[in-house]
């Protein structure tokens, strides 16, 4: 076996032995557990999205979409780790879903701030309200004070 992949020893994705060996044409083959990987995919396993022919990694989320590239990727070559590659192809999503939410979080202050301020204008106007009903009645109740009080006084210089 002069082959490169397996003098490199790179490792089967199945069994994880360093017996993966190209074959020379379009994959790779174990010659511990005998499986057989295809070199070529159009639709990314990971995203689901469409690549072009011949694309090593997806234009979506950067994963490694030929065999070849995913065996490159998984001996430990440079950049970040799957999990946070992963990750990242979220970030737009969590983005806007936290700027929706966000904007809901701030409507619904926005409603309460209205309702609070509505609740005291409405209070405002029975304030005013008692206290012109407070004024009224006292007002009344002292002009009956003096009426009573002319009374009893023009009683007494008539008698």
């Amino acid at each position: 076996m002069s082959d490169s992949a397996s003098e490199r020893g790179l490792e089967c994705p199945a069994c994880t032995a360093a017996g993966l060996f190209f074959d020379g044409e379009a994959a790779f083959e174990c010659q511990y557990c005998g499986i057989a990987l295809a070199a070529q995919r159009m639709v990314c396993p990971t995203c689901g999205a469409e690549n072009q022919e011949g694309a090593d990694l997806c234009f979506n989320c950067h994963e490694p979409l030929s065999i070849v590239a995913s065996v490159l990727n998984r001996q430990g070559g440079t950049g970040p780790p799957l999990w946070l590659r992963r990750l990242r192809t979220q970030v737009g999503a969590l983005k806007v879903a936290e700027a929706e939410a966000s904007a809901r979080r701030f409507e619904a202050l926005v409603d309460v701030d209205r309702r609070r301020l509505k609740s005291e204008a409405e209070e405002r106007v029975r304030s005013r309200e008692r206290d012109r009903q407070l004024l009224f009645y006292g007002a009344a109740g002292l002009l009956g004070l003096i009426l009573l009080l002319l009374l009893i006084l023009a009683i007494r210089a008539a008698g």
